[in-house]
């Protein structure tokens, strides 16, 4: 009856199963309301316009004026695209902070430098070791958090399938005879977490501290001693590091802290060295931060600035609140 009733996840075997979260498949009513906009419109004008006289009139404004577009994390790649090439890849710009801007392009650095293999959620139950730093899993990746949880039993799994002859689908069974043996968590953040409960150790630390701890981290995975006041935090973790075979560095853009990411680089290389089958899993802000990353547009520092020197003289803002992007005086 013209309403929308239900939204379901299309099966990703790598991603989320079958899983969905709670906003994304009971937040539909707004879709329904009455109160939402359904036709586009122009200033001025207090009826919806016809799609042809809007595609006409957008047509003379390109024509007249010089535009500039701000994408956004949150858009689709595909909105992203369109806009970019509708203004020009010079006038098109990130539509996030500076300083997201310059964690995000870290992160896109390591994501494409090789020293580590990035997991799919699927894949990051496969490890023995995970290392967190400064990120709270629960909630900036909670699905991420979910696998975790699944990691760390697969040792104790395995030793039961190889000592008590018990096969994996006999659930009950190994829960039974694990009990509370898990692999080796260790979580390095500011405060306390929901996953903190099943780490081996967890350290409270500022984001200084933490990128700290995890170059010391990288000097022992060197060989190296840290002449740092984290020299033992460092030398447990290595430790475990060393003796796993598919250890896992997870780490991420919560703190806005860029030391940290570059640490995160600095153990994974030193793992790499090893000849360690490691894993980097990286987390972002948004559900399309690092797709728009990979686009290379401008900083939106750079917008601003062509717009305060009349460089441009409209914009076209792509699903983005910029009053949450800016500082406020600009």
């Amino acid at each position: 009856y013209g309403e929308l009733r239900q939204i379901t996840a299309r099966y990703n075997s790598q991603v989320n199963g079958y899983f969905i979260c709670d906003r994304g498949r009971f937040g539909y009513e707004a879709v329904n309301s009455e109160q939402r906009i359904q036709h586009a419109s122009i200033r001025n004008h207090n009826y919806p316009i016809d799609h042809k006289i809007l595609l006409d009139h957008i047509s003379e404004l390109l024509l007249k004026n010089k535009f500039i577009g701000i994408g956004s994390p949150r858009a689709s790649l595909e909105s992203n695209y369109a806009l970019m090439k509708l203004v020009g890849k010079e006038n098109f710009f990130s539509g996030v902070s500076e300083q997201e801007y310059q964690l995000n392009n870290i992160i896109l650095q390591l994501m494409q430098s090789g020293i580590a293999h990035l997991p799919s959620l699927k894949e990051i139950e496969e490890y023995d070791v995970i290392l967190i730093l400064g990120e709270d899993l629960t909630n900036s990746a909670p699905m991420a958090a979910l696998s975790v949880r699944q990691a760390i039993r697969q040792q104790p799994i395995n030793d039961a399938k190889e000592h008590i002859n018990l096969p994996v689908w006999h659930d009950a069974a190994l829960r039974e005879y694990i009990q509370n043996r898990h692999s080796a968590l260790f979580i390095v953040h500011p405060y306390e977490s929901k996953l903190d409960e099943i780490a081996a150790n967890s350290f409270y630390l500022t984001p200084g501290e933490i990128a700290a701890l995890g170059n010391a981290i990288a000097l022992e995975l060197d060989n190296e001693t840290s002449e740092t006041d984290y020299h033992e935090q460092a030398s447990t973790i290595a430790s475990a590091l060393l003796k796993a075979q598919r250890p896992l560095i997870i780490a991420g853009t919560s703190l806005m802290n860029e030391n940290i990411l570059k640490a995160t680089g600095n153990i994974a290389l030193a793992l790499s060295k090893k000849d360690k089958a490691t894993g980097l899993f990286l987390i972002v802000q948004e559900c399309n931060s690092l797709g728009l990353t990979m686009m290379q547009p401008g900083p939106l520092n750079e917008a601003f600035r062509r717009i305060t020197n009349d460089e441009a003289s409209s914009i076209i803002i792509l699903e983005n609140d910029l009053y949450r992007r800016a500082p406020s005086e600009i």
